[in-house]
This record gives structure tokens, C-alpha cells and sequence, in this order.
């Protein structure tokens, strides 16, 4: 079995719970244009926000790990730290889906959203410092994009703890801008994180 293909066998498993995530976040879009008629929505535009760039970080998974493939086979214990990306992305997606009954009339977004971000940005966080360490167990190397990720991390982090309103507006758009200028940086080609990776270490 080539490296191309032995790669796309054990990095199926990682798409496979990464999928799901999605199907969540567009599931209940689909819900809620269903029930649109018949359900009051309070709506919350940093609730909404979060929700959009919860389904960017998603594919942004998915184009980011064609990269990985780069640096070789590695064994069963970095193949488990891998898992853990997209396990956590779903997770956070799932914490972060409006909790909607099938009697519901009316649904308080905001509310919502202040009961459901501790523990969204928990999981998040956890995701953003798994990014970090992700090149170092799998190569030995911190990868260029090491500081921005942490910075991100660290966002998510001052989101589970504030619970100030204004201080939400305020960070889940730093959050979100965050996430644009690093792939702006580093992913606007398919495997760019690998490549600047793939460059640091050679030099």
C-alpha cells in the first residue's frame, strides 16, 4: 500500500466524525427553515455568528489534513492524538446546537447561547491546543502556525469564562476575524500548514 493511499485509509475515520458535525449544523438549518412559520425565534447575532464559523471550522479540518499525509507514516499513538481534532470539533458543534423540542413555539437564542458557551468553548479550546501539539507529536516540531493557534486557543479560553455580554461581542468577532487571517496566512492553498511546516524544518 502506497503512502497516498495507506494515508486516505486511516485519515477516513477522522473525515468520517468531522461529517457528522456538519450534518448537525445543517440538519437544524433545515429544521429551522421548516418550522420558521411556527417558531418564534429571539435571534442573537454573536450566537449566529459563532454558528457560521463553527461549519468554517469544519472544512477548514478537512482541507487542513491533506497536508498531514506530508510527513510520513506515523504509529498507532499519533494516529489517537489525531482523533482527538475532530472528536472535539463535533463535540463543540453538538454543545452549541439550539436546544429545540418538537413542541417548542419560541426559542431565546440568546439565552441559549450564554447557557451553551461554557461549554462550547471548553471543548474549543481544547481543539485550538491540540492544533498546537499536533505537528510536535506527530514530527518532534513545532509547525509556524504554532503561535496563531494558540492565540486562538486563548480567545476560546476568555469565552468560557466571561459571561459579560459586551465583552462576547466584542471577542467572538476577534474570534472569528482570528480564524480568517489564519487561513488567510496558511490555508489558502490545500496543504499550505504543511508546506511551511515541510519549509521551516528544512531550514
Amino acid at each position: 500500500m502506497n503512502a497516498v493511499s495507506s494515508f486516505a485509509f486511516t485519515i477516513s475515520l477522522a473525515a468520517v466524525i468531522n461529517g457528522l458535525g456538519i450534518v448537525r449544523l445543517l440538519s437544524t438549518l433545515a429544521e429551522y427553515l421548516r418550522r420558521r412559520d411556527r417558531l418564534e425565534v429571539g435571534h442573537f447575532w454573536v450566537y449566529s455568528l459563532l454558528l457560521l464559523f463553527q461549519f468554517v471550522l469544519h472544512v477548514l479540518f478537512w482541507w487542513a489534513m491533506f497536508g498531514v499525509g506530508s510527513v510520513g507514516g506515523f504509529n498507532f499513538v499519533g494516529y489517537m492524538y489525531l482523533l482527538i481534532g475532530p472528536v472535539c470539533i463535533y463535540l463543540a458543534t453538538s454543545l452549541l446546537i439550539p436546544d429545540v423540542d418538537g413542541d417548542s413555539k419560541s426559542v431565546d437564542l440568546r439565552a441559549q447561547y450564554f447557557r451553551l458557551a461554557p461549554s462550547h468553548f471548553t471543548v474549543i479550546a481544547v481543539m485550538w491546543f491540540w492544533a498546537v501539539f499536533l505537528w510536535p507529536v506527530l514530527t518532534g516540531q513545532f509547525a509556524p502556525t504554532a503561535p496563531m493557534l494558540a492565540g486562538i486557543g486563548s480567545l476560546a479560553v476568555i469565552l468560557r469564562f466571561s459571561k459579560s455580554e459586551g465583552l462576547h461581542a466584542i471577542v467572538v468577532p476577534a474570534y472569528c476575524i482570528a480564524i480568517v487571517s489564519f487561513i488567510a496566512l496558511f490555508q489558502l492553498r490545500l496543504g499550505g500548514a504543511a508546506e511551511a511546516f515541510l519549509e521551516g524544518a528544512a531550514k
